[in-house]
Formats: structure tokens, sequence, C-alpha cells
């Protein structure tokens, strides 16, 4: 409801009670009902643009600077929408009471239980064994035609990154190769790796080639490509 003229009148009617509601940035009424999230803009009907996360029951809603809505829950923490896609921010507690952005474009949640947490924009995420990256030392990188990432490591071992996960590179994959120096890419689909002492590897498709001094090769130790 509205209250307008000295009385309550009703604005909106939604079949799922209202948990949370915030005014955002261009003349909308953001609404948590149920387990949609609803936008509603000045005289027009509310237009649900997302379903919230199973068991995350909103209590606050905050729309930043960006566009972003943030969203807090009573018992499953704190998430960002925007653009239709719902990302859980890491909190100190599950159930979050305020959210509020300062002039320098942080993020402040209140929570019951665990203080006040301050979140900053991240130029940069981490990829560490934590990821599912198995190793920790990163001496050449690249992207391959279709996404996909190519690590060496400091200690030779090759890895390939696809789909969120990481795979060791084995003898077990027909992989030709000894101590990895280093990778790269090229536009045709290919994946190039270079070895301390056993030559230049090529993949593509599946299929791997080698290059050592016996195929004109100077030297067998690559160092760069």
């Amino acid at each position: 409801g509205v209250w307008q003229h000295g009385r309550w009148q009703v604005s909106i009617n939604l079949e799922a009670p209202v948990t949370a509601f915030s005014a955002g940035s261009r003349s909308n009424l953001w609404i948590a009902a149920g387990s949609r999230l609803f936008r509603c803009e000045v005289g027009q009907v509310p237009v649900a643009t997302g379903a919230l996360p199973t068991n995350a029951a909103a209590v606050v809603l905050f729309e930043d600077r960006s566009g972003a809505l943030w969203i807090g829950t009573v018992s499953e923490g704190l998430f960002r929408w925007q653009g239709g896609e719902m990302e859980k921010v890491p909190t100190s507690h599950r159930e979050i009471t305020s959210i509020y952005e300062d002039q320098e474009g942080n993020l402040w949640a209140g929570t019951a239980g665990g203080g006040l947490n301050l979140i900053r924009p991240r130029a940069a995420t981490l990829i560490g064994r934590d990821s599912d990256l198995p190793f920790d030392s990163v001496i050449s990188i690249t992207a391959d035609a279709g996404g996909n990432l190519w690590a060496a490591a400091q200690d030779g071992q090759l890895a390939r990154g696809r789909n969120g996960r990481w795979e060791l590179i084995t003898s077990a994959s027909n992989w030709p190769g000894g101590n990895a120096t280093c990778v790269a890419a090229d536009p045709g689909g290919g994946v190039w790796v270079g070895t301390s002492a056993r030559g230049l590897n090529y993949f593509r498709d599946g299929v791997w080639r080698k290059w050592t001094q016996r195929d004109g090769l100077i030297i067998d130790g690559v160092r760069s490509l």
C-alpha cells in the first residue's frame, strides 16, 4: 500500500506475501514476494524479473549505483542480482539485516550475529588450488579459440581449464612432451607448448604433434612462444 491524501491506498496486489521492497534508481520499485523478484514502474503492473535462491527469504533489498540489486536474506546470506544472473556474496553471517552504499561505492551489510561486513569491488580474482588449479606457480598462460585456458607451471606441469574445471595434461592424455615452459594459442584452434628439453608440441582436435632437433629445431629446449 501507499500513504496518500491522508489515508492508505492499496497500490499492488501480489499472490505471495511481500517480504521486502526498496525504491530503485529509475522511479521503480523492487519487490521480493515469496520466491520471486518483481520490478514495478510507477503506474504499471509488477513484472517478475527472476527467482530468488531456494529457501532464501529476502528481508532487505538495495539497488547500488551500477544498477545491481543486492538481496539480504534471513538465513541464506547476501546475493547480488544483475542482468538476470544471481551471485552469492560471502558474508560473516547468514542473516542480513541492512545494506548501505557509501560515497566510494563500497557496500556495507549489517548482520544479525556476524557484525558489519564491508564489501568492495574486486578487480581481480585469485585462481589457485582452492579453485581446482593443480598448482600455485604459473609461468605461462593462454586461451585457445574455444575459450579454454592452458597454463604451464614452474615445475613443468601442464593444465587445461574448461567448463570451470582444471585438469592436468599427462601421458594418459597422449601428451608427448616433458617439462612445459610456455604455451601459446593460434587463431586456427591449436595450442603450442614449449618444453625445457623435449622440443615443441602442438595440440589440435585431440591430437598431439611434436618437433625436435630431428625435425629441424636448433635445440630441443623452447623457452618462449
